[in-house]
């Protein structure tokens, strides 16, 4: 039987890992545009197709930015494709494939591959070389970034920086990757991308944020145009958190004791606020989660209170899996 491992979302479309037995299959749809697919072509694919130079692969995740994916192979190497980390030209491209579809597609059918017919993407998977030397446990891929944690703690990030989500004390993009010093000193479990936003989640259980923080505006900010370029602690989080994620411009986070914090943007309810004034209005602190206000299994039960075990974002969206060996999923309905 193929058994699901992971399922990773994206601003244009999505992958998902399908294993058997020793054999992994990742599977990919919707816009081609960047090559982010990782088929070889720059078309779209309404339906799941696999991605043939993964077939062989023993792939342990995937995730994807807003015009490019990348995978993390079993032995810690990290595989990319699509368009280069420059959030402005996939941006570009974007707009021109909803505005002009035709002459976006009429231009990528020329014989040639450059700036002016928008073929610059690698369209099918390859290692980059001066990622070669580190073996990566996990990824993380914001809008045209990427946060990579090594498997002895270390956090290396690259690529678009312009409102300091790299965390580097400044907003320079960086082309090759690059370790700070903030967490030099510590060993960094996991990190989660949101568009423009990152947050990090270190071994002893505390959670830091950089980047972008109106998906959690600073209490002195209550306009929300902090920019913090600089890790910075989450304080209002306790410091026994297990698990933490990132949608387009919110968080999520599970502690120890299997409670659940959401905060940032609420816009489609995906925080889960029980009360009224909240639900559809921007978050500035995390909070603890009581009820799962409006929220629903996919067999459509209602939640009743059972221990969270896994918690994942999407893009506006937030998934939480629940109940003995996760049996039992609840999803926040938007």
């Amino acid at each position: 039987r193929d058994r699901y491992m992971g399922i990773t979302r994206n601003t244009l479309g999505g992958m998902f890992v399908v294993s058997r037995r020793w054999i992994t299959t990742v599977m990919t749809r919707g816009s081609g545009c960047h090559g982010a697919l990782g088929i070889g072509t720059y078309q779209n694919s309404p339906s799941f197709v696999c991605v043939e130079d993964l077939r062989q692969v023993a792939i342990k995740q995937v995730d994807c930015g807003w015009g490019f994916s990348a995978a993390l192979t079993s032995n810690g190497q990290l595989l990319m494709w699509g368009w280069p980390l420059d959030l402005r030209t996939s941006i570009l491209v974007s707009s021109l494939e909803k505005r002009y579809p035709y002459i976006l597609r009429s231009l990528q059918r020329l014989p040639f591959d450059s700036w002016v017919n928008l073929k610059i993407a690698e369209t099918t998977p390859y290692a980059w070389e001066e990622t070669n030397d580190f073996v990566f446990k996990q990824i993380s891929c914001g809008s045209a970034s990427i946060c990579a944690v090594t498997e002895d703690g270390r956090l290396l990030v690259w690529g678009e920086n312009g409102q300091g989500q790299l965390g580097l004390g400044d907003r320079a993009r960086r082309f090759h990757p690059t370790a700070g010093t903030f967490f030099q000193d510590m060993r960094v479990a996991k990190a989660a991308c949101g568009y423009q936003y990152t947050a990090v989640l270190t071994e002893d259980g505390k959670v830091f944020e950089m980047g972008k923080t109106n998906v959690r505006p600073h209490r002195n900010s209550p306009d929300g145009t902090d920019l913090v370029t600089k890790p910075r602690l989450v304080p209002e989080l306790p410091d026994n958190i297990i698990q933490i994620d990132t949608g387009f411009a919110h968080g999520v986070a599970l502690t120890a004791n299997k409670e659940v914090y959401t905060w940032g943007r609420n816009l489609f309810g995906q925080l889960s606020r029980e009360a009224e004034h909240s639900k559809f209005a921007w978050e500035a602190a995390p909070d603890k989660l009581k009820t799962m206000w409006r929220a629903t299994a996919v067999s459509g039960e209602e939640w009743s209170g059972e221990k969270v075990h896994k918690v994942m974002c999407g893009q506006q969206q937030t998934l939480v899996l629940t109940g003995l060996l996760c049996t039992h999923m609840c999803v926040c309905v938007l």
